[in-house]
């Protein structure tokens, strides 16, 4: 069964639509960067995933196709019939939007998809763990810096310790923040995913944005999607580890709306 999404809508409204989809634990406000860039152009829809932000809470356990059929029921009421979004994922929120671009092709004309895990290796199922139970006792600033020092790269930590600190408090005073027993279901359905299966699949054009200095989703799965993804492109970025857009927010930008205008009607 279905879940019905919060969506938050913006942008041109007679533009085609681009809609944003967060990663673990994420909702909606973590686009607040990138959300008014695209709205320029495009009509944008926020979603927030199930168990996270304003969207329900879902007490049995899911899957992450299931979270991508959600997506999928999102669209389908967002868009006249026969009119096609793009996608753009984070994270778990690619996974999301790849799960759905295989099993609803009709609804995705362009997908971006932004360090995207395509399973679960040990050295991530170690840390999703470690989070898992660390959420249970730390308070959300250490809980934030562990997110950023585990996300960014050295780099951003050095040009820009300003951007850190406002970060850190953001999430640290975010009254949307995930409670931890809905963090542990979304891992759960994390670490039982594999989307080898779903990637030939995807007809829409995409792009795979991948941080060479990621330690959280390998390389690896990043060009394993684009070699699995019928004319996938892959782009790796040096200057960036998991949030790309963070860490290369001029270069991310330049890629995801290029895309878009590309491959969505006007």
């Amino acid at each position: 069964m279905t879940v019905p999404l919060h969506v938050d809508v913006s942008g041109v409204c007679d533009a085609s639509t681009v809609v944003l989809v967060p990663g673990l634990s994420a909702h909606g406000g973590a686009w607040a960067a990138v959300a008014p860039v695209l709205g320029r152009e495009f009509r944008v829809a926020v979603v927030d995933n199930r168990d996270a932000g304003r969207s329900p809470r879902v007490t049995s356990p899911y899957t992450v196709e299931d979270m991508a059929d959600d997506l999928a029921a999102a669209v389908a009421d967002l868009v006249a019939p026969g009119e096609r979004v793009g996608l753009l994922g984070q994270s778990m929120g690619s996974s999301i939007a790849i799960a759905a671009a295989a099993h609803h092709p009709e609804l995705v004309g362009a997908l971006v998809a932004v360090v995207p895990p395509v399973r679960v290796d040990q050295f991530l199922r170690r840390t999703l763990s470690t989070y898992a139970r660390l959420a249970e006792w730390l308070d959300r600033a250490d809980l934030a810096e562990l997110a950023l020092l585990a996300g960014m790269s050295r780099d951003t930590f050095e040009r820009r310790p300003d951007m850190v600190d406002l970060a850190v408090k953001a999430m640290a005073d975010d009254p949307l923040a995930q409670e931890p027993v809905a963090y542990a279901r979304q891992i759960d359905a994390l670490l039982a995913m594999d989307l080898a299966p779903l990637l030939p699949l995807v007809a829409a054009p995409t792009r795979v944005l991948s941080g060479v200095a990621d330690h959280l989703v390998s390389a690896d799965d990043s060009r394993e999607i684009a070699a699995g993804i019928p004319n996938a492109e892959l782009v790796c970025l040096h200057d960036a580890a998991h949030a790309v857009a963070a860490d290369a927010p001029i270069a991310y930008l330049d890629l995801v709306v290029g895309h878009f205008r590309r491959h969505l009607a006007a």
